[in-house]
């Protein structure tokens, strides 16, 4: 980094592959074991050296084979996921026309993703903040509460102010990284839509027409910028656990401590938020929670069911009916009501240093969909980081040290992870928070053809900025999960 605020790089640490041993994985380890043991015991038995070879064989394919950039071992559990949910694949939401009062405490019935969330009221012992939403997952035991943020024109913003704006939210974060603090989740979400003209278009018709070809004029203005322009909407999510908290005995003691905790985590984000510089609402209520559940689900039939604003719609939207209608899980995509979704892991984020809104470009891209990109972070406790500094800064030496014994050389990306246990050590010491982070990029449309186009356009400008998007085949239940903004975190699987 340069000594100018004004001239401030980012960089984004390599994803460590490195494995345990010469480059490979404990499960790749155990895989060429077992092989290794079979052809062994093959070859002891008085088997053909071919047949007895054959075991190792396959073990190697397994374990060192790819298929579209991912291990083949890693693929195995995916597969005999896919295949053991055959029966979920498809879900349709149970009808109450006749009886009402058959749905419970007016939750939503959700697909097996989802399963498990309930949308409550804040208690009024959260102060100014009481009634606010709250999503529990009662699968998980934690509870999460959403804020809408917008920023100040962080593009046109001169250099130095862009550096404290990042600095501001890299100081929201460390706020959370603390020992024995209760907070394990927070995530920003954008949901990028296409918005048009049509306010713009609804007040020129109200307009007289004696000025005909200054309005025709202003028409074509409209006609011509209106594939461009899109509606943001910026969700933060803080997340509570019970695995946070110490001393619980029951359920209910679990779940009032969660409540207790996750009203000052709030507080602390919606103050740190506006400290940041950044325009920070209250909470999202229960009600709107529910419209941005649906409005996610099903984007375009949200946007057809009303012409007007989001908070003229609440009343159409409540907790009761927030979940979709159905839903079909498919290999490479899934559809919800009228919506095909496709989501898409960061694989690698860019490798040359950045200036400050290096993502601009790619948050303001507007294509044939719509699109949501999340990042979730994980606070780390001073005392875990430097546990994992200690045990990275070994496991590569070792590695590096192994590899030269043996003859093989210490690429540039090893070298480079090195470098970057030493720098998150000297930051450490220096008194900055570490945070682990993964983002995901989810491309919605109304019909297969529009996903397909959608999803193409959205993988070339990732590509041009420096991202590689991988997508999630065979978790996209899962993987749209994780990107909403409700705080549920990539470790949630199939509910029984």
């Amino acid at each position: 980094m340069a000594n100018r605020d004004d001239q401030r790089m980012y960089r984004f640490d390599l994803l460590d592959r490195t494995g345990v041993f010469l480059g490979f994985g404990l499960v790749q380890l155990a895989v060429l074991g077992v092989g290794a043991l079979a052809s062994t015991m093959a070859v002891t038995s008085g088997l053909s050296l071919p047949v007895a070879a054959t075991p190792v064989m396959l073990a190697a394919g397994l374990a060192l084979g790819r298929v579209r950039g991912e291990r083949l071992v890693d693929l195995v559990p995916v597969v005999a996921r896919w295949v053991a949910g055959r029966p979920r694949r498809r879900w349709l939401a149970p009808l109450h026309l006749l009886n009402p009062d058959a749905v419970s405490d007016q939750q939503p019935t959700l697909p097996p993703f989802l399963a498990g969330l309930h949308l409550l009221e804040a208690p009024g012992d959260w102060g100014r903040l009481a009634g606010a939403g709250v999503v529990h997952d009662t699968d998980t035991a934690a509870m999460s509460a959403v804020v809408r943020v917008r920023g100040q024109d962080f593009a046109l913003a001169p250099r130095d102010e862009q550096v404290r704006l990042l600095a501001g939210w890299g100081d929201v974060l460390a706020g959370f990284a603390t020992e024995r603090g209760a907070v394990a989740r927070l995530s920003w979400t954008d949901f990028t839509t296409p918005t048009g003209m049509r306010d713009h278009l609804t007040w020129l018709a109200s307009q007289p027409t004696t000025a005909s070809e200054a309005s025709e004029s202003y028409r074509e203005l409209l006609h011509g910028t209106g594939a461009l322009s899109a509606g943001h909407d910026v969700l933060v999510t803080v997340t509570v656990t019970r695995e946070r908290l110490t001393g619980t005995r029951n359920r209910a003691d679990v779940d009032e401590r969660l409540l207790a905790v996750l009203g000052k985590a709030v507080d602390t984000l919606v103050r740190g938020l506006r400290t940041a510089g950044l325009l920070a609402e209250d909470p999202l209520t229960a009600g709107e929670l529910a419209a941005v559940l649906r409005g996610r689900l099903d984007p375009v039939r949200m946007r057809k069911a009303s012409t007007g604003s989001l908070a003229e719609r609440l009343g159409l939207v409540q907790p009761a009916n927030a979940g979709p209608m159905a839903v079909d899980v498919e290999w490479s995509r899934l559809r919800t009501d009228g919506a095909w979704h496709r989501t898409y892991w960061i694989a690698e984020w860019p490798r040359l240093t950045q200036h400050p809104d290096w993502m601009e470009p790619v948050l303001a891209f507007v294509g044939t969909g719509s699109r949501t990109l999340t990042v979730l972070f994980e606070p780390v406790a001073p005392s875990a980081s430097r546990r994992r500094v200690d045990r990275d800064s070994i496991k590569l030496d070792t590695d590096a040290t192994t590899r030269s014994e043996r003859g093989r050389r210490v690429d540039a990306g090893h070298r480079r992870l090195q470098a970057a246990v030493a720098e998150r050590e000297a930051e450490l010491v220096a008194g900055y928070a570490e945070v682990t982070y993964a983002g995901l990029v989810t491309v919605t449309a109304e019909d297969d053809a529009s996903l397909r186009a959608a999803c193409d356009e959205c993988e070339q400008v990732a590509r041009e900025h420096g991202l590689e998007l991988r997508p999630l085949d065979g978790r996209h239940d899962i993987a749209f999960a994780a990107a909403l903004p409700l705080g549920l975190g990539l470790a949630r699987t199939w509910v029984a």
